[in-house]
């Protein structure tokens, strides 16, 4: 959405690459604007309030190649052990070469190599995932390409490169100095719409700030409360019976009994029982130990990993009768 309304005119990551290979005087501008008028809708008004994007602001980066960045980005990859300082950056002729080529972006240049110095010794601080010749992060239950996490995700690929897992042709397509082309602001984004309707279970649940700030800055005035179709919840927590805290050595057969105890239900007939892991890591840990030994040949397991098509058949499967299934935590 923020991509669509910064965007609507002209592509403001083209234009910030034009502005620093070409010039200003140079950059083909379109006069053209969008002036129809648009109506939003809002799914989960809470998800809106949320840290993720009422009070955050969306980053776009334009990518800037050239050879002289492409020697430079590499050149820091190389020395990634000996501990950079960007006074020694500077001094290199990669660093002078780049500058010479962009001679009045050197600031520009310096900031961004401040952050490249920073990553290249943080780039595993986000666990990501190779697939296909490319590396994607988790998001939910899925794994997502077009995330980048400042040159951390490009220092991945070099990471992975070194390992053979990701070919020299996607490393390159990567290596650029990222530009940030502004701040755009997600509480500013509804604003940008005529009419703003929504849908939320939550409205009853929002505190008095966020009432007033939907009523006197979003101008949402209309309110309809409808009962929910799913009823009263009878889920019910007991501290004594959901929690158990065992030690590590008998965390897995603990997990294994929980499965034997709750298989059988009151009707004697067996139940779906769905596992839930921390991670895949835990849950691989857990799928190949020998607590599992006597019942793996019932037990299925689903991580982000999976393909869309694998995902549909291995939850159409977990809620066979007797089906044991281990799941990821985003699921």
């Amino acid at each position: 959405l923020c991509e669509d309304i910064i965007s609507q005119n002209s592509d403001i990551r083209h234009i910030v690459e034009q502005l620093i290979s070409i010039g200003f005087n140079r950059i083909a501008r379109n006069s053209q604007s969008n002036e129809r008028a648009k109506i939003l809708l809002i799914d989960e008004v809470d998800v809106f309030f949320s840290r993720d994007f009422y009070g955050n602001v969306y980053i776009p980066s334009a990518n800037l190649r050239d050879p002289t960045i492409t020697s430079l980005i590499n050149f820091i990859w190389s020395q990634r052990k000996s501990n950079l300082k960007l006074n020694q950056v500077e001094a290199t002729a990669e660093y002078k070469a780049c500058c010479h080529t962009f001679p009045t972006w050197e600031p520009l240049i310096r900031e961004a190599v401040k952050d490249i110095i920073d990553d290249v010794h943080n780039f595993e601080s986000y666990d990501y995932v190779v697939k296909e010749d490319k590396i994607g992060y988790i998001e939910q239950d899925n794994i997502v390409y077009n995330v980048v996490y400042s040159y951390k995700t490009l220092f991945a690929y070099y990471y992975e490169h070194e390992k053979g897992q990701i070919t020299r042709k996607s490393l390159e397509e990567k290596i650029s100095i990222r530009i940030k082309c502004g701040s755009f602001s997600y509480a500013e984004i509804p604003l940008q719409f005529k009419y703003i309707m929504g849908v939320t279970g939550t409205l009853e649940t929002l505190s008095d700030p966020e009432k007033q700030i939907i009523q006197n800055v979003y101008k949402i005035g209309k309110n309809t409360y409808i009962p929910s179709m799913f009823g009263k919840k009878n889920l019910m927590f007991r501290i004594e019976d959901d929690i158990i805290i065992e030690n590590s050595n008998d965390y897995f057969n603990t997990i294994k009994r929980e499965i034997d105890n709750r298989l059988v239900g009151k009707s004697s007939e067996k139940r779906a029982i769905l596992v839930f892991f921390e991670s895949k890591q835990r849950l691989k840990e857990f799928y190949e130990s020998k607590a599992l030994e006597t019942i793996k040949q019932s037990v299925a397991y689903l991580t982000e990993e999976a393909s869309s098509e694998e995902k549909e058949i291995a939850i159409k499967r977990a809620t066979a009768s007797g089906q044991i299934t281990l799941f990821t935590r985003t699921f």
